[in-house]
C-alpha cells in the first residue's frame, strides 16, 4: 500500500482485510511520493525535490491519522475477474469508491499509497458532500459554511484550471480527493 516498493502480497493482504488496518499502517509507515530528485538535478532544484518528497510523507501520515478516526466498515474488492475492476482497467482507472455500496475497488495498478489514500478520502468526505448537495439543512451551520466555502473554491479553481486537470474537476467529490492527495494537482496554477 505504502508505495510501489512494498511487496504485492503485503498490499493485498492488508487491503483485503481492513481499510482501518491500512490507515494504521500508513500512520506509522507512509513513504510519500517519490518526487525526485531526478537524474541530473542538482543544487536548489534537487533540494526542492527532496523536500517535496519528505513533505508528501508527512501529509500522507496526517491524512491517514485524520481518516483513521472514522472507523470504516467498507468492503474492499481487488479481484481482477470482478466486473467493476475490469471496467476500471478498460477505462484506464486505478481505483474507485462506490458510496452506494460502501465498497472500494482497486486494480492491481491502484495498489499504491496515493491511490489508496485518494479513495479513502472519497469515503471519508462523500457523506458530508452528499448531505450538502442533497439536504444542506441537515448540516450544522459550521459544516454548511465550510461546504459553501469549498464549493466557491471548486468553482473558482475550475474556471482557472479545469482544462488542465479534467478529472479533478469532474465534481466536488473528485476535487476533494485530488486536492488532498495529489501533489501534482496541488502545485498547478
Amino acid at each position: 500500500i505504502v508505495s510501489r516498493d512494498w511487496s504485492s502480497d503485503v498490499c493485498s493482504s492488508d487491503l483485503a482485510g481492513d481499510i482501518n488496518g491500512v490507515l494504521d499502517l500508513l500512520i506509522s509507515n507512509a513513504k510519500g511520493l517519490k518526487l525526485g530528485p531526478k537524474k541530473g538535478e542538482t543544487g536548489a532544484v534537487k533540494a526542492y525535490a527532496e523536500r517535496q518528497s519528505i513533505l508528501s510523507k508527512f501529509v500522507n501520515q496526517f491524512l491517514a491519522r485524520a481518516l483513521s478516526r472514522i472507523q470504516f466498515t467498507s468492503t474492499v474488492v481487488m479481484d481482477p475477474k470482478n466486473a467493476v475492476i475490469q471496467r476500471l482497467q478498460q477505462e484506464g482507472k486505478l481505483a474507485e469508491y462506490d458510496p452506494k455500496t460502501d465498497t472500494f475497488y482497486f486494480t492491481e495498478q491502484g495498489m499504491d499509497e496515493a491511490t489508496v489514500l485518494h479513495e479513502i478520502v472519497h469515503a471519508g468526505t462523500v457523506k458530508l458532500i452528499n448531505q450538502y448537495l442533497t439536504n444542506p439543512a441537515s448540516l450544522s451551520t459550521d459544516q454548511r459554511e465550510a461546504m459553501e466555502h469549498l464549493e466557491k473554491i471548486f468553482d473558482f479553481a475550475k474556471k482557472k484550471l479545469g482544462g488542465r486537470y479534467k478529472n479533478a474537476f469532474e465534481n466536488l467529490y473528485e476535487f476533494m480527493g485530488y486536492a488532498l492527495t495529489d501533489s501534482r494537482f496541488q502545485e498547478i496554477g
